[in-house]
């Protein structure tokens, strides 16, 4: 079957050259391939006040390529994921499936995962939610939901891991309120819980070490909840996309 998917996305077309910007409904995207045949690759979501090609030069690509990962790297619509826009942020994660089912289409991949850091990670979360089922994985860094949360994901349960700095001000694990209370990010604690009960978890959690992070795992859920927590405040740890790559082709298989 692998052999077969090969074939039939080598025999399909991309609309852009490969490496080069290309313009999707109000955005755009970046594929930098891996440099094996692969059917897997990974959107990887940009932070505010930044886009796909920035994001892209502070990537370790080469440790998503060495697990058989292409990398896309998308630009918001407007340029801007809208986390703090209630109903708005549902269309952005309409817009990343779309992005997925374009992708697809072309003979990029037919599989996709999701990671992204700070408001990038936001967006993963909210992606999970309203269009989770559509991505194999999640893996958010230092970015949850804002308040208020959603009271319900239309998704079922994902495959999700969250990494945050334990001492992150920018973006605090307990949240806070930005803009004089008009806007606020939530709670990550609580939003992971949220995770596990939509998940059907059972309560207990694994504790393991992985390098510089301390990861959490829900058992007996549907799909899988953990939380990876490190010693810093808001930027990711060297590493990062190391562990990422490798959870992602773990939960993949």
């Amino acid at each position: 079957m692998m052999l077969l998917g090969l074939v039939l996305l080598a025999c399909r077309q991309p609309l852009c050259e490969p490496d080069e910007p290309c313009d999707f409904d109000g955005g755009s995207y970046q594929v930098v391939r891996a440099p094996l045949p692969t059917d897997r690759a990974v959107i990887f979501l940009h932070g505010r006040q930044s886009r796909g090609d920035g994001v892209r030069r502070r990537t370790d690509v080469a440790a998503f390529h060495e697990r058989g990962f292409h990398m896309v790297f998308p630009t918001a619509p407007k340029g801007e994921w809208r986390v703090s826009r209630g109903t708005r942020v549902r269309h952005d994660a309409r817009w990343l499936a779309a992005l997925a089912d374009e992708l697809q289409a072309t003979g990029v991949a037919s599989e996709f995962y999701v990671a992204g850091h700070s408001v990038g990670g936001s967006m993963s979360w909210y992606t999970a939610c309203y269009q989770g089922d559509r991505f194999a994985a999640f893996g958010p860094s230092s970015g949850g939901y804002w308040l208020p949360e959603p009271t319900t994901c239309p998704s079922g349960p994902v495959h999700l891991r969250h990494s945050h700095g334990r001492i992150d001000t920018f973006v605090p694990l307990e949240g806070r309120a930005l803009r004089r209370g008009d806007i606020a990010q939530a709670n990550i604690f609580e939003g992971l819980e949220r995770w596990r009960v939509h998940g059907g978890c059972s309560g207990e959690q694994t504790v393991s070490v992985e390098g510089p992070y301390t990861c959490e795992q829900a058992v007996d859920c549907v799909g899988s909840v953990q939380l990876c927590l490190y010693e810093g405040r808001h930027p990711k740890p060297d590493g990062w996309e190391t562990h990422l790559a490798a959870w992602f082709d773990a939960v993949g298989r």
